[in-house]
């Protein structure tokens, strides 16, 4: 049994104990007034003889000696007894258990003139115990409804108690983890900074911290990656995205919290709500951040479970290059200006909102152009092996900071690919879905694995021939050519990519859903208008 059901049941045992204590004290003390009443204060220490009125005492001319006292007891309305108290206990069953009405006194002839009224009823034994069991009942009562409701509401906390720990039971077995616990042995010196978008807990109090972990709920694991884990959860009753970073990878929180202090507000940009510099969930001390929930998933989940038709893939493409560029152009913040590369490009680090657009998340290794003294040179790979350029896979990304935004271009090539080997035209879906390099690599390829195939061998995911038969499509798939060179200068900025994506869109947009627009096209369409011919020949000069 947990020490609070103890100490609760504890508690009520106490509780009625005292109140059958105080009961027990108000009846004794109650008994003792009323066998008390008729008795007048006995001196401490008498004198050695008490004259007395002796009603039966004829040979002594109705006079006693007394060694107590003297009582005068009315027997009836004619008939009066008086008498001496010759000792205690004479005393005791004259004056203090009588059963008639007796004045008893302590002094020579204080029983003369001393004689009880008579009383048509005079009290009897079973009255008097009637008496004393009816204000025996009422105090019950009052002592009834004092602890009564004391009980009840312990009844009921402990009750509550254990609902709460039965229904924690039941979330453990499906799955349902609630309430990160916050870990004293967080690390004070890592200070975060704080951001337009997000809130930081370093600098708070540390109750201030262990109230913001006790919003936080975690519900559902819905990704499980080599460096974190990612929730769906619950932080002040909005579904949110938390993501917890393993012991060993406080690197990478650290990071990806200073990344998002200059990004600031994009609407292509994942944004970030929270972070814990450090929690303790499973007996782990994890890091943590809190971002926006999307119920689409990335981009990899989505296009796995469904395909798409033309306007969306435009729409999935050209907002994850918005995305992109914005982080690849000039951020400005406290008059300076920030370039960031992402380093992490793939479909699994690109959220799809519910409108289809796209939000790019997990900056984790992103560098910032102004931070070079940041870029650690012990991490040289930075990013997933299967989406690493050339230019990363064989160490030779350090040169400047744009070699970074290339590396990236790269990457986003392989994710276009992956959303146009998923879009439907016309009904017919091009390809089932498929990572990139699937076929030529290892399902978890390692550095070595892409050295072969993209550096040695020079291979690129299979383009098939019938991409080029829609010509949109066919100018997608220039675009991703373009993108995933082998030669890192010549490939396409992220700019440049977000201005081409926008005049396909363009090119492919609906007609007006209008149905009164339609129908007067429609009227005029019909009607028959007679151009004369030399109208037509005099026209054709003009603009010759």
């Amino acid at each position: 049994m947990p020490v609070f059901e103890k100490a609760a049941l504890v508690f009520i045992a106490v509780l009625f104990h005292a109140a059958s204590c105080l009961t027990g004290q108000n009846n004794t003390s109650t008994v003792f007034s009323l066998n008390t009443t008729n008795s007048t204060e006995m001196p401490t220490s008498p004198s050695a003889k008490i004259k007395c009125f002796c009603s039966g005492c004829k040979k002594s001319n109705r006079t006693c000696s007394a060694k107590l006292g003297c009582f005068s007891a009315r027997l009836s309305e004619q008939l009066v007894k008086k008498g001496c108290l010759d000792g205690d206990l004479h005393q005791k069953i004259t004056c203090q258990n009588a059963m008639n009405l007796v004045n008893c006194c302590y002094k020579s002839w204080c029983n003369w003139n001393n004689t009880p009224p008579f009383i048509t009823e005079q009290p009897t034994n079973s009255s008097k115990r009637n008496h004393l069991n009816e204000e025996d009942q009422s105090l019950d009562f009052i002592m009834l409804s004092i602890f009564s409701p004391l009980a009840v509401l312990v009844l009921l906390i402990v009750v509550m108690c254990l609902v709460y720990k039965h229904l924690q039971r039941r979330q453990l077995r499906k799955d349902r983890y609630p309430n990160l616990g916050y870990s004293r042995h967080s690390s004070a010196g890592n200070k975060l900074l704080e951001c337009w978008s997000c809130q930081s807990e370093s600098d708070l109090h540390p109750l201030a911290q262990r109230t913001s972990a006790q919003d936080l709920d975690l519900i559902t694991l819905i990704g499980n990656g080599k460096f974190a884990k990612i929730w769906r959860g619950l932080w002040h009753g909005d579904d949110v995205a938390v993501k917890l970073f393993h012991p060993s990878t406080v690197d990478l929180f650290n990071n990806e919290v200073s990344i998002n202090n200059v990004v600031g507000n994009h609407q292509n940009i994942l944004r970030l709500q929270h972070s814990h510099s450090a929690f303790s969930w499973n007996q782990i001390s994890y890091s943590c951040i809190v971002t926006e929930y999307h119920d689409n998933g990335s981009l990899f989940d989505f296009i796995n479970r469904r395909t798409v038709n033309i306007q969306e893939m435009f729409s999935l493409a050209l907002s994850a290059a918005r995305g992109l560029s914005h982080l690849h152009g000039e951020i400005y913040q406290k008059d300076e200006t920030f370039s960031i590369a992402h380093c992490d490009i793939k479909s699994k680090n690109i959220l799809v909102k519910a409108n289809l657009t796209c939000a790019i998340g997990g900056l984790g290794f992103a560098v910032v152009d102004k931070w070079k003294e940041e870029i650690s040179l012990k991490k040289k790979h930075r990013g997933t092996p299967r989406y690493m350029a050339p230019e990363i896979l064989d160490d030779t990304v350090f040169k400047s900071f744009e070699s970074y935004k290339r590396a990236d271009m790269y990457s986003f090539g392989l994710v276009l690919w992956e959303i146009v080997r998923r879009t439907s035209i016309e009904g017919k879906i091009l390809e089932a879905y498929a990572l990139p390099y699937h076929d030529m690599v290892p399902a978890d390829p390692t550095v070595e694995d892409m050295k072969k195939v993209v550096i040695a061998q020079q291979k690129r995911p299979f383009v098939p021939n019938r991409w080029s038969e829609n010509s949109v499509l066919e100018s997608v798939v220039k675009m991703i050519k373009d993108c995933w060179k082998q030669n890192a200068p010549a490939r396409l900025s992220s700019l440049r990519v977000k201005k081409n994506l926008s005049k396909l869109m363009d090119m492919v947009k609906p007609a007006p859903s209008n149905t009164a627009l339609s129908e007067e096209y429609a009227v005029i369409s019909d009607v028959n208008i007679h151009i004369p011919e030399t109208f037509i020949e005099n026209h054709t000069s003009v603009k010759a």
